[in-house]
């Protein structure tokens, strides 16, 4: 019950408003505040608990005030999506959505050299 609690409460401290941008952005968004680093900005979307990849998630970076849409993407077969021109100097805020029974989920992403891997992302269902 506990960790239900936790859930609830780490999940409502992170909503935001969503950006009008896109097909399948409705509700609040969880924004992660902490860089993730990567080796591109690229990689794979998933639904959580699940090993296959989600085709046609919609992958948008936008704006760090999350009101403009730079890019836009969706994931192709087993999930995977790449945006090829991401600059290694800035942050890049990228949203991830698929459907109304997923919640929307925001990062930030430093692209590094010294990164191996690529991004995987895990969407949560409402």
């Amino acid at each position: 019950m506990i960790n239900i609690l936790f859930l609830w409460v780490a999940l409502n401290v992170f909503q935001s408003n969503p950006t009008p941008n896109g097909p399948y952005v409705s509700g609040p968004m969880v924004i992660v505040d902490s860089p993730v680093e990567a080796s591109c900005l690229c990689g794979q979307v998933k639904p959580a608990f699940a090993r296959e990849g989600l085709k046609g998630a919609l992958i948008e970076e936008v704006t760090p005030d999350y009101e403009q849409v730079i890019q836009s993407t969706y994931s192709v077969e087993n999930g995977y999506f790449k945006f090829p021109k991401a600059s290694f100097k800035e942050l890049h805020n990228i949203c991830v959505s698929s459907g109304p029974e997923f919640q929307t989920i925001c990062y930030k992403i430093k692209i590094s050299k010294k990164i191996k891997e690529t991004l995987i992302i895990k969407l949560g269902f409402r």
